[in-house]
C-alpha cells in the first residue's frame, strides 16, 4: 500500500514539473534601434574668433570736371598730391567770360534807364529834340522832293536825246558811238531817278516815326510798353546773373579734403563742359571688405567692433567697426559680403592693401535653432508636437515637448523646448518609443 502511494506520487509530480516547464515565458531578444542626433545650439551659446582676408578701398571718389567749357590756362595738382576742401585745382581762359558779363552789365544798365523814363514821362528837353528831330526829317523830304524833280526832269531830257539820237541814226546822220552814249545817259538817268523815289520813300517813314515818337512822348509811355520794358529788365538781369555764374565755374575747387589719385589732362588743353580733370579719394577714412559664409552672416552686426592688421603695418592694429553687411550671396562662392569702415587719420592705409581681419562671430540673443522638420511629431489626439531627445548616460529616448516657430524650406524654428546641448534625433523617430534604448550611427 505504501508502494502504491510512493509511486502515485512521483507520478504526480512529474506531471507537474512538465507542466511548469512548457508554462515558464520565453525570454525575448531586445531590439536596439539604430538613430541619428544633432546636438542643439542655442544662441549666445558660442563666441569665436574668426580670420578672413580682405582689400583696403577708398569710401568716398570723385570725378572732378567743369561746367563749362574753355581752354585750360591753370592745373596746379599732381598724381598723389594731397589737397584741401574749397582750394583751387585748375582754370579756364576768363576773357571771354568777363567780356560777357561786361556787355550784359551794359544792356541790363542801359535797359533800367529807359524802364525808369517810361515810368516817368518825357521831359521837356526829350519833347524839343523830338520835335527838331521831326523838322529835320520834313526839310529833308522837301529837299529829296526837289531832287525827284530835278532826276525826273534829267531823265525826260535824256529819253528825248536817245529818241532824237535813234532817228538820226536810221538815217546816217549819226554814228553809233554817239547812239551808245545817248543809250548809257538814258540809263543812269533812270538809275538816279529811281534813287531818288527810294530816297524820297525813306524820307517819309523818317517823318512817319518823328511823328509817333513824338506823340508817344506826349502822351507818355503806355502800361503795356512799360511792362514788357520790365520783362526785359529782368530777362537782362538773369542773363547777367548767368554770366556770373559761368565766370565763376572756370574755377575748378576742391569739393573735399583727399588725394589725387588721377590727372586725365594736360595744361592749354580744349576743355569740354564735364570733362574729368581730376580723379579725387578721400582716404581719412577706408573700407575694408570681406566675405562670410552663410554659417557665419546671421552672428555678426552693424557697429560690431573690429580688430585689423594690414600686411604693409604688421606691428600695428587698427580698430573698425561693420558698417555695412550685404544681403544678397556671391552667385560663385556663395559668400556674403561685409564692409568694415576704419579711421585712417594718418592717411597710411592705401587702397588695395591687404587686410586681416579678426572678427568675433556670435549668435544673437533673438535667434532660435532650426531643425529639421521631419524631426518633429504631432499627437493625433492632442495636437501637442514633441520631438526625441537621446541620453548618452542611459543610451535611452525620452520624448520632449516644443513649440515650433516660424518655417523655411524643409526645416522648423524651436522657439520652446529645446535646451543647450540636447541631442535631438533626426532620423529613425518614427520608430522609438519612451525609454527606448538606441545607438547612434556615424555622423
Amino acid at each position: 500500500m505504501i508502494n502504491i502511494l510512493k509511486l502515485l506520487f512521483l507520478v504526480s509530480s512529474f506531471f507537474l514539473f512538465a507542466c511548469e516547464k512548457e508554462q515558464a515565458p520565453v525570454e525575448k531578444k531586445e531590439i536596439i534601434r539604430p538613430v541619428k542626433v544633432q546636438k542643439i545650439q542655442l544662441s549666445g551659446s558660442e563666441s569665436s574668433l574668426n580670420q578672413f582676408s580682405g582689400k583696403a578701398r577708398h569710401i568716398r571718389e570723385s570725378l572732378l570736371s567743369f561746367r563749362v567749357s574753355g581752354v585750360l590756362t591753370e592745373l596746379k595738382y599732381k598724381v598723389g598730391q594731397q589737397v584741401n576742401v574749397r582750394s583751387l585745382g585748375a582754370a579756364l581762359d576768363q576773357r571771354d567770360f568777363k567780356t560777357n558779363v561786361r556787355g550784359l552789365i551794359n544792356q541790363l544798365q542801359s535797359a533800367q534807364a529807359q524802364l525808369a523814363q517810361m515810368r516817368k514821362g518825357a521831359r521837356p528837353e526829350d519833347l524839343r529834340i523830338i520835335e527838331s528831330k521831326l523838322k529835320s526829317a520834313q526839310a529833308a523830304k522837301r529837299s529829296t522832293e526837289a531832287a525827284v524833280s530835278g532826276a525826273l526832269t534829267a531823265r525826260e531830257t535824256a529819253r528825248s536825246d536817245f529818241q532824237r539820237i535813234t532817228q538820226l541814226y536810221a538815217k546816217r546822220a549819226a554814228s553809233k558811238s554817239q547812239l551808245d552814249r545817248s543809250k548809257v545817259a538814258m540809263a543812269q538817268q533812270e538809275t538816279l531817278h529811281k534813287q531818288s523815289l527810294t530816297q524820297l520813300e525813306q524820307a517819309g517813314q523818317n517823318i512817319t516815326t518823328a511823328e509817333k515818337e513824338l506823340e508817344k512822348a506826349k502822351a507818355g509811355a503806355r502800361e503795356e510798353d512799360i511792362l514788357a520794358q520790365e520783362a526785359n529788365t529782368r530777362s537782362l538781369n538773369e542773363k547777367v546773373i548767368q554770366a556770373k555764374a559761368s565766370l565763376a565755374d572756370t574755377q575748378l575747387l576742391i569739393p573735399f579734403s583727399g588725394i589725387i589719385s588721377r590727372k586725365n589732362v594736360s595744361n592749354f588743353e580744349q576743355i569740354t563742359a564735364g570733362q574729368p580733370i581730376y580723379n579725387l579719394i578721400d582716404i581719412s577714412k577706408i573700407e575694408v571688405q570681406i566675405s562670410l559664409p552663410e554659417t557665419l552672416i546671421s552672428y555678426i552686426a552693424k557697429g560690431q567692433p573690429v580688430k585689423i592688421n594690414f600686411l604693409n603695418f604688421p606691428s600695428r592694429q587698427y580698430e573698425g567697426r561693420i558698417n555695412k553687411i550685404g544681403v544678397t550671396a556671391d552667385q560663385q562662392t556663395l559668400t556674403y559680403p561685409v564692409f568694415i569702415e576704419v579711421e585712417n587719420r594718418d592717411n597710411k592705409i592705401l587702397p588695395g592693401m591687404t587686410a586681416q581681419v579678426n572678427l568675433q562671430t556670435s549668435p544673437t540673443e533673438t535667434s532660435y535653432p532650426s531643425i529639421p522638420l521631419h524631426a518633429v511629431i504631432q499627437n493625433k489626439v492632442t495636437q501637442a508636437k514633441y520631438v526625441w531627445l537621446y541620453s548618452p548616460d542611459s543610451g535611452t529616448v525620452t520624448k520632449q515637448v516644443v513649440q515650433i516657430g516660424s518655417f523655411q524650406n524643409d526645416r522648423v524654428e524651436i522657439i520652446e523646448g529645446l535646451n543647450n546641448g540636447d541631442l535631438l534625433i533626426v532620423a529613425g523617430v518614427h520608430k522609438i518609443r519612451e525609454g527606448m534604448k538606441v545607438r547612434l550611427l556615424k555622423q
